[in-house]
């Protein structure tokens, strides 16, 4: 009796034995597929052993996450460059006739040039003024040097009350302002604002209206603490001869011109003082000064 016992006893012993080999088997290779053949969570894509969602599961370009620590690029962490990893493109100015419209009038570039200079009080403010002007293939060259006082821009004013100079044109047979002249604003800071005289018979007086269209122009503010010689500004300027009328340079013998000048005070201080060059000469010369009449005007 006791070795039928004993008997049964090592039967149970060795099924719950082999029970436990069995399931302990099955636990580890299961481990070891979810380690292994399905643990890729971005890189293969496979939820449980096959199981792919999409074409291979890929998130952003190997898009793996925990297993190579690759964020998108590849697990690549170099910065990319900035702005400032770059030098900042030199400026590019055009020439016309050896003239570098840049806002620097160079001597040897306008040499053949006279200048008109003159000195003039604004407002009890004497000024230093150069004005130049050259036919070249493209258009009309000028260039303006206004010394003696500091520059203020207002930027809520339009070109015409900022400190400027204001060209008068007409062709060399004009007569009058009236439906063919222009007046076109050259601004400190390098804007500038184009205008025709309105076609209405004697009655247009002084009445401009916006044209539109593209110069070339540079302006240059300085500002040398006391010294209001070297304090003021300069403006080079190409205008073309399409935006005159005119197709190019042997279109036309010369054109009748004037300059104006707008000085302010102060930053609020929007058009203190508008002064022609031609009216001032005029006092000189007994000419009877006309802004609507070219015949009266410096050249």
């Amino acid at each position: 009796m006791k070795k039928n016992k004993l008997f049964l006893i090592t039967i149970l012993l060795l099924c719950v034995s082999l029970v436990c080999l069995v399931a302990g088997c099955f636990t580890t290779n299961n481990n070891s597929n979810q380690g292994s053949n399905s643990g890729n969570s971005g890189n293969s894509g496979n939820t449980g052993d096959s199981g792919n969602t999409g074409d291979s599961g890929n998130t952003g370009d190997s898009g793996n996450t925990g297993d190579s620590g690759n964020t998108g690029d590849g697990g690549n962490t170099n910065t990319p460059p900035t702005v400032d990893d770059y030098e900042n493109p030199p400026e590019v100015y055009n020439v016309y006739d050896g003239v570098m419209i840049d806002g620097i009038v160079n001597d040897d570039e306008w040499a053949g040039v006279k200048p008109y200079v003159t000195e003039e009080e604004i407002l009890s403010v004497k000024h230093y003024v150069k004005v130049g002007m050259k036919y070249a293939d493209e258009g009309l060259l000028m260039y303006f040097e206004v010394y003696g006082a500091e520059v203020f821009i207002n930027d809520s004013s339009h070109v015409f009350w900022n400190p400027s100079a204001t060209v008068y044109l007409t062709p060399s047979w004009a007569t009058t302002t009236h439906g063919i002249g222009w007046q076109i604003g050259l601004c400190a800071n390098g804007d500038y604002e184009i205008t025709k005289n309105k076609k209405a018979g004697l009655d247009a007086g002084y009445e401009y209206i916006n044209h539109g269209g593209w110069i070339d122009l540079q302006g240059e503010i300085h500002k040398v603490d006391g010294d209001l010689t070297k304090t003021g500004y300069v403006i080079e300027v190409m205008m073309p001869w399409d935006l005159l009328g005119y197709e190019d340079l042997s279109d036309y013998d010369w054109l009748n011109t004037d300059v104006g000048l707008v000085y302010c005070q102060d930053i609020n201080d929007t058009r203190a003082a508008w002064y022609s060059l031609s009216g001032q000469c005029s006092t000189t010369t007994g000419n009877n000064y006309d802004l609507t009449l070219p015949q009266t005007w410096l050249r």
